[in-house]
């Protein structure tokens, strides 16, 4: 994580604050998780519409627009974050200590590091090879059974299964 992209962070969180002022401070804290809340629901949206999910409207979206829909629930979380740590610009040093730590939970990572000092000084990760990306998504209940299962229903709802 860079300084810009920190600096830009408790930027954009100091602008929706600014745009804000009028609010009660409580109410102010409550409209950010709400918001969060909103964005979620814009990536289940865009879901169903790269599924194709809804058989009256077919495939609206794609994942690439799940993507961008995830990395704004992303930026809405951590903003929401800087608004109540008071805009200290801590946000994404904390996420990438958390991802550590969650990942030291998981096993997925280990770290060697002196308890005083926040960041990992040295990361064992396992590389993720392609065979690894391609077994988990077709795993049972992963994405690729999840594509064929929406394009299924789509093709038995339209009659193309039918045809061909």
């Amino acid at each position: 994580m860079t300084e810009l992209s920190q600096a830009a962070l408790v930027g954009l969180s100091q602008w929706i604050d600014a745009g804000n002022a009028d609010r009660d401070p409580e109410a102010l804290t409550l409209h950010r998780l709400i918001k969060l809340t909103e964005e979620s629901g814009e990536v289940v949206t865009a879901t169903i519409g790269a599924l194709g999910a809804n058989p009256r409207k077919g495939v609206t979206n794609t994942f690439e627009k799940v993507l961008d829909e995830l990395l704004d629930v992303a930026i809405t979380a951590l903003g929401a974050y800087e608004h109540i740590d008071g805009h200290q610009g801590r946000a994404l040093s904390e996420l990438e200590g958390k991802i550590v730590r969650v990942a030291e939970r998981a096993g997925v990572v280990t770290t060697t590091r002196d308890p005083s000092v926040q960041e990992p000084e040295h990361m064992n990760l396992a590389p993720i090879t392609d065979d690894d990306l391609l077994r988990i998504a077709n795993r049972p209940g992963g994405i690729n059974e999840q594509l064929r299962a929406a394009m299924d229903a789509r093709d038995h709802e339209d009659g193309s299964a039918d045809r061909g």
